[in-house]
């Protein structure tokens, strides 16, 4: 493997927070007995605040009590679960697999070193996470100074390095520290044509990202 250091982002590149959001939606409104609703009717809809897109979702008069139950139970339940973290498929198989290679595994997250701190232990990868770097630590991406302070942790060069992210902050910072990057979850077509120009890779999902790593 050409790398020995790969750094990832870590909210909607190694987990999925549209489909945590979802799982959460569905679990509470099926717990008060509204009517079933799938991934496919709810994505459209996030942009949405909760009022506006419970009533949405369920317009009809006779839910009109479970709707006001449904905004009060998901906010509070959301409050309380907020460490239900939703890995994409083949996240720890790709981890596992880096490691079985003795491949550096790095973060570099927006998250609180809190937060990243519960959601690795949640997630069980906290074993296979050899450093990761917060806003507590350093300045956020796209500063580069989370992906050099990584490298220099661990020893490792910068054409040994690449980051893996889904979004321009992720593809920014990579650039500022000159090492290679691979976009992945990407919903900007506009940031794909730049990855692409940059001599860059796009993965559609951890698989596709597990041989580009190869």
């Amino acid at each position: 493997m050409k790398y020995k250091l790969v750094i990832f982002d870590w909210q909607g590149t190694l987990t999925d927070v549209v489909g945590q959001f979802c799982k959460q939606f569905c679990h509470v409104a099926s717990s008060l007995g509204l009517p079933m609703i799938n991934n496919d009717k709810l994505n459209p809809l996030l942009h949405l605040d909760i009022c506006t897109l419970v009533q949405t979702l369920f317009p009809e008069p006779e839910n009109h009590t479970k709707r006001m139950r449904m905004v009060e139970c998901f906010t509070n339940y959301r409050m309380h679960h907020g460490h239900d973290v939703c890995l994409y498929d083949g996240v720890q198989f790709l981890l596992e697999r880096l490691n079985r290679h003795d491949i550096f595994i790095g973060i570099a997250t927006a998250a609180s070193q809190q937060t990243i701190t519960t959601e690795l232990a949640c997630t069980g990868l906290s074993p296979l996470i050899d450093a990761y770097k917060t806003p507590d630590h350093t300045l956020c991406k796209p500063a580069p100074d989370m992906l050099n302070e990584l490298m220099d942790e661990l020893g490792v060069n910068k054409s040994e390095t690449v980051m893996v992210g889904d979004s321009r902050c992720d593809f920014e910072a990579a650039q500022h520290a000159n090492i290679d990057f691979i976009g992945i979850h990407m919903a900007n077509n506009a940031l794909v044509s730049d990855i692409v120009e940059s001599s860059n890779c796009v993965a559609k999902d951890i698989s596709s990202l597990v041989t580009l790593l190869n």
